[in-house]
């Protein structure tokens, strides 16, 4: 009698496990029909067992000729994935009870808006499908592994109030667990919700991530962990999801609610609405005071992204709309105040990240009936455009900042005020709206229109203006929201930590300085003229060193000859109008002199601060640039002062911790070292939460986050 079917499978398959599997795989592949088996099976003639044995002999054969790799399938089309049958434990399962904040969406990367988290690989995970790798792969929106819930409350995630989600798998029902991935248990991959293998958990801090409930996550998001949480998830010392290199999610160390561009996720948008970041280069033929106005600000990357830069919305070719007060049916309507006290009148407000878009809100029959609500968008800089001139109010019948503190910013020409929830597409980010508040424009005075003010800031230098509603430490530091270049072509509220700001947070205030003139009477503004004083052309000077028992002096002599084009300008030392201005310290103890700072991620890029002209009078707040290194520029040049005094603008100052550095005065600096900020420092300036000097693709130097001694490429400096 012939084997019944599981004879033949004993006697073929027990002796070749692999081959068993690989068999199993190849039928699969190639749909052999089930009831083939059946019919061999249940044959007993004697004749039909050698047909039997060839033809699974030759499957066999065949599997070991071209054996079936991971990514077989994937060619083929993604394997749907089936849930495991349990063999303990419920296993994982739909929460129909979940509250949640997104469904089905793609997570993708601020920084590469094209790779989105994955988890088609779900044979890479145990016999459970837990532990499975959350891969980062070009997105697709047919493939059911990238699509994800952002449950905030629900079975597995026990807070009520929304501030945590959980990040769970729309295919597979599991979540992202912070160290979950089979191949790498420090980094994060799918487990059990819960955190119990067989289902049966109920909540663990693994799992959970810090939320906030009135964010946009299409705008992009952070993730910061629950589980070792400092201060709530917010500032140093925390961990976020990260993209990495190698393709693979990372934690990393972040400072919430600032994230790198790597550490911020889109949930939700397409690829049509995220634009992938684009780098913004200067031309070396553009003048300095072009330079200034797109780099004139201390950077920090986070959420959405340094060096990315907003598509400009198209200007149109015809004549914007001339625009007229509507006539107010109750209140007083929008009405110049003359009364006010302005920093800056009839200005552009230009991005730093992008210095040819500008605040405009020509299209005013955006808004309502009252013209409230009209978006802020960001459009190619045109001065004859009256839709791009703004005034900064710091007093009036709308501010009641007697110190100057706070700023409204209000329209030129619609004499509405920038309101921080006043787009009439999306109430989460700012529009025009009637100054005070109140919509016939009868109101006094509201937060949600007032920014927190420097008045002694350089406004062609570059501002920010950190939101006065719901301001943390006075405007100061992680927890603030400030206006941002969005990438969407209109202006957004984004977490910032001023002073330091991004190149997006960061806004060149410039232009006509002309009052403006209400419908029924011209107006003169009571502030003093802000229009910017053009710097004086460019001369070679005679240069010469006179040593005196205060050290070197440099002094001034008339100018020779035009400067050529392309050569740096050699310096002068400003004369004095207050305190001893800059001198050399003849007393000082240096660890290095006259070297040049290389960064070690581009070891041909150099500190270069050659456009002096770029800072103010004093010849203060001089950009420090990154270029090409050459040995005979003197602004490439630098000491590494250990004992000194300083900073105070006059130069009257003693010592300023914003101006000094942890040095390690054993360590090579021709072998390379970073530069962790004193001021803010953690922990001695040792590990996470620190602050360091670092490469910036816009050809700047920036601040942003370090864990000493372990530093990047691009945060380490080669002296010498």
């Amino acid at each position: 009698m012939a084997p019944s079917l599981s004879t033949t499978h004993v006697l073929f398959c027990l002796p070749l496990d692999e081959a068993h599997c690989h068999l199993i795989n190849r039928l699969r592949l190639l749909q052999i029909e089930h009831d083939q088996f059946i019919t061999i099976a249940k044959d007993s003639a004697k004749t039909m067992l050698p047909l039997t044995i060839f033809s699974l002999s030759a499957l066999v054969w065949h599997s070991y000729a071209a054996p079936i790799y991971p990514d077989l399938l994937r060619r083929a089309g993604e394997e749907p994935f089936v849930l495991p049958i349990p063999t303990d434990g419920p296993g994982p399962t739909f929460d129909a009870t979940a509250a949640r904040s997104a469904t089905s969406a793609q997570i993708r990367s601020a920084a590469s808006p094209d790779i989105c988290f994955d988890v088609s690989d779900f044979h890479a995970g145990d016999l459970r499908f837990n532990l499975v790798p959350i891969a980062l792969k070009p997105c697709d929106a047919t493939v059911d592994g990238q699509k994800f819930d952002l449950i905030t409350k629900g079975a597995h995630n026990n807070v009520e109030d929304g501030s945590r989600t959980l990040i769970v798998s729309s295919q597979q029902f599991t979540c992202v667990d912070r160290r979950s991935n089979k191949s790498d248990r420090t980094r994060p991959g799918l487990f059990a919700c819960g955190g119990r293998a067989a289902g049966d958990g109920e909540t663990t801090a693994d799992q959970q991530y810090f939320f906030n409930p009135t964010t946009s996550p299409s705008s992009g998001i952070g993730f910061p962990l629950v589980r070792g949480a400092v201060n709530n998830g917010v500032g140093p010392g925390n961990q976020c999801l990260s993209l990495n290199s190698d393709g693979f999610l990372s934690n990393t160390p972040c400072t919430p609610p600032l994230f790198t561009p790597e550490q911020t996720w889109i949930v939700g948008a397409d690829a049509s609405t995220v634009p992938p970041p684009m780098i913004s280069s200067i031309s070396a033929s553009a003048t300095s005071d072009t330079q200034s106005q797109a780099t004139g600000t201390s950077t920090q990357p986070q959420s959405v992204t340094s060096a990315t830069t907003a598509t400009a919305t198209s200007a149109s070719t015809a004549v914007p709309e001339k625009f007229e007060l509507p006539a107010p049916n109750d209140g007083p309507g929008p009405t110049f105040d003359a009364t006010a006290t302005r920093a800056a009148t009839g200005a552009q407000i230009r991005s730093a990240a992008s210095p040819d878009l500008c605040f405009d809100v020509s299209d005013f029959r955006a808004g309502d009936f009252r013209f409230n609500l009209v978006p802020l968008a960001l459009k190619k800089c045109d001065g004859s455009v009256d839709g791009q001139k703004f005034d900064l109010v710091t007093k009036g019948k709308h501010n009641n900042a007697a110190d100057g503190s706070r700023t409204l910013l209000v329209s030129t020409q619609q004499f509405t005020c920038v309101d921080k929830r006043s787009n009439i597409n999306d109430r989460t980010r700012p529009g025009l709206f009637a100054c005070g508040g109140r919509a016939a424009g009868d109101g006094e005075t509201t937060a949600d229109q007032q920014y927190i003010f420097n008045s002694s800031a350089s406004l062609a230098g570059g501002i920010g203006f950190p939101l006065a509603r719901d301001a943390v430490n006075g405007g100061a530091g992680p927890g603030n929201h400030c206006l941002t270049l969005n990438t969407d072509g209109f202006v957004s509220n984004n977490p910032c930590s001023p002073p330091f700001l991004t190149p997006e947070q960061t806004w060149i205030i410039g232009g006509s300085s002309e009052a403006p003139s209400s419908p029924s009477e011209p107006a003169t503004p009571t502030s003093p003229d802000t229009s910017t004083t053009t710097a004086p052309a460019a001369t070679i000077a005679t240069v010469t060193s006179l040593s005196t028992a205060a050290g070197k002096i440099i002094s001034t002599a008339a100018p020779t000859s035009t400067l050529t084009a392309g050569a740096p300008e050699n310096f002068v030392l400003p004369v004095p109008a207050e305190g001893p201005g800059p001198l050399f310290d003849a007393t000082a103890t240096r660890a290095a002199t006259s070297a040049q700072i290389k960064s070690a991620a581009s070891p041909d890029i150099c500190f270069d601060v050659s456009d002096f002209r770029a800072g103010d009078f004093r010849f203060n707040l001089v950009p420090l640039a990154l270029k090409k290194c050459d040995a005979s520029i003197d602004g490439q040049k630098f000491d590494l002062i250990t004992k000194d005094t300083g900073g105070r603008a006059v130069g009257d100052g003693e010592t300023q911790s914003d101006e000094q550095f942890f040095l390690n005065s054993t360590a090579s600096f021709s072998g390379g070292i970073g530069f962790p900020y004193v001021t803010n420092a953690v922990n001695g300036g040792v590990g996470p939460g620190n602050q360091c000097l670092t490469l910036n693709a816009d050809d700047f130097v920036s601040n942003t986050p370090c864990a000493p001694p372990v530093f990047t490429p691009e945060q380490t400096w080669i002296v010498g």
